[in-house]
């Protein structure tokens, strides 16, 4: 496996080697897409660090990066002690959206892709920025693989208001970024949390389309809305495979985060 950045300056990829500890995996000892996600953002800093377009270099510029949309496909989950190698790109611009994608890899070939959507916003007025505009300077963040052919889009609902709602909870210290903030990869951890155990041991995630909808910060109360799609809601019709829509809302059930999950029943069980 090729460890090494393209050469020059600025790198148009970014390739990093991952190594899955006792704290990644799930009861099962495979990475979990939690797991994964985290290692992607990370991923991520370190290239806009070189690209001179991290945190430090947008702070200046009064902007900053919110991520809006992401998509996980998982083909194979790394397991405990295994070391991949994740790669990453900028892989164009649509309209407000810069898109960054993903792909994980180790010697038996492709295990995950994913894909990003991301806006630059206006630190003053929180309004989102032109990226051709801010980026101008930048033609690597112009154009790219996207590994789906086409940006992440958005999560509809269902159409009908049959939900299974959790109890609420509320943010607590251990959930926030360095910024105060909610870290993105908790709002997926808070929803596949509402599922059951033996869930879990029959299904397994196969591909997640995530939207970030707004920001969200420490005491305040959430509760997770679950719902499994009907064949008519466009699920597959596979008996081996089901379609979950989540929404996660605040006290005055404003919208928060919302996901799309299949799920493939394990061969095993």
């Amino acid at each position: 496996m090729s460890l090494k950045n393209a050469p020059g300056r600025h790198p148009a990829r970014w390739i990093e080697p991952f190594f899955v500890h006792s704290f990644d995996v799930d009861h099962e000892g495979r990475c979990t897409p939690v797991t994964l996600l985290k290692m992607m953002q990370e991923a991520a800093w370190r290239h806009a660090e070189e690209l001179e377009l991290g945190f430090g270099h947008m702070k200046a510029a009064n902007s900053l990066w919110v991520l809006s949309r992401l998509r996980l496909s998982v083909y194979r989950y790394p397991v405990w002690g295994e070391e991949f190698v994740l790669e990453t790109w900028p892989s164009g611009i649509h309209r407000l959206l810069v898109t960054r994608d993903f792909r994980v890899t180790d010697d038996r070939g492709v295990a995950a892709e994913a894909s990003s959507s991301w806006i630059i916003l206006d630190l003053e007025t929180r309004r989102p920025v032109r990226p051709q505009t801010a980026l101008a300077d930048h033609d690597e963040m112009q154009h790219g693989e996207l590994v789906f052919g086409e940006p992440t889009g958005k999560v509809e609902p269902p159409d009908d208001d049959e939900w299974n709602r959790s109890r609420p909870f509320f943010v607590r210290v251990s959930a926030l970024d360095s910024q105060g903030h909610v870290n993105n990869a908790k709002y997926l951890e808070w929803c596949l949390d509402a599922f059951s155990l033996d869930h879990f041991r029959r299904w397994e995630i196969t591909d997640i389309s995530m939207n970030f909808l707004a920001e969200t910060r420490y005491d305040a109360e959430l509760h997770v809305l679950t719902r499994e799609l009907s064949s008519r809601e466009g699920r597959s019709s596979a008996p081996d495979r089901i379609e979950t829509v989540q929404e996660l809302q605040n006290s005055e059930e404003s919208l928060v985060f919302a996901c799309r999950t299949t799920w493939q029943e394990k061969v095993d069980g």
